[in-house]
């Protein structure tokens, strides 16, 4: 039976280079209000991109500072259980300017430029990387990759950064007593890059 292949998303995975394209990533001129705002959410949650780009407003529970995403919305054929990902004050920031720029008009976070019934193409994020000059060095599903190593250098726990990203337990065993949420928590962890 053949192993299917990795593949590695490219992630810029040191403090300084990760630091600097967030400084770009706030200043870079060529880029739509939305497109900067979806960037900035996807470095602020570390999900996934087919979770970000399908995200409704009704997922989102703002007062308990909690973005519920839907089993339908996951990785496809991964998992069966909804996912709650613990929002920043930096992310609800981020959505408070997004509900100033789209207003209740639209069902999703990030409607298409074409068609307000239709998502964010799932080449957005990675082409605004390109023309910021990252291509090939950070990609969109690439910040999982970016939080998970910085975040592990400076301790913390495994068990929390897999359940942040929504990682599947690997043992059939520990996954069958591990039933909690165990959340990273409010802190934003780009408050130092």
């Amino acid at each position: 039976m053949e192993v299917p292949r990795v593949k590695h998303r490219p992630a810029l995975t040191t403090r300084r280079e990760f630091g600097e394209f967030l400084r770009n990533l706030l200043t870079y001129e060529n880029c739509q209000p939305m497109t900067r705002l979806a960037a900035r959410l996807a470095v602020l949650t570390w999900t996934r991109p087919v979770e970000l780009r399908t995200a409704r407003w009704e997922h989102f529970d703002l007062e308990a500072k909690e973005w519920r995403i839907p089993a339908a919305n996951m990785k496809e054929g991964k998992h069966l259980q909804a996912h709650t990902v613990p929002l920043s004050a930096q992310a609800l920031s981020v959505l408070a300017e997004l509900r100033a720029l789209n207003g209740e008009r639209v069902q999703w976070l990030f409607p298409s430029n074409h068609a307000a019934d239709s998502i964010m193409s799932e080449n957005t994020l990675n082409l605004l990387f390109k023309r910021m000059g990252y291509e090939g060095k950070q990609s969109h599903h690439g910040l999982r990759a970016s939080a998970r190593s910085l975040l592990s250098e400076r301790g913390w726990s495994a068990a929390a950064l897999e359940t942040q990203l929504d990682h599947a337990e690997r043992s059939k065993v520990v996954a069958a007593y591990a039933r909690s949420e165990h959340l990273v928590g409010e802190g934003s962890w780009t408050t130092e890059a």
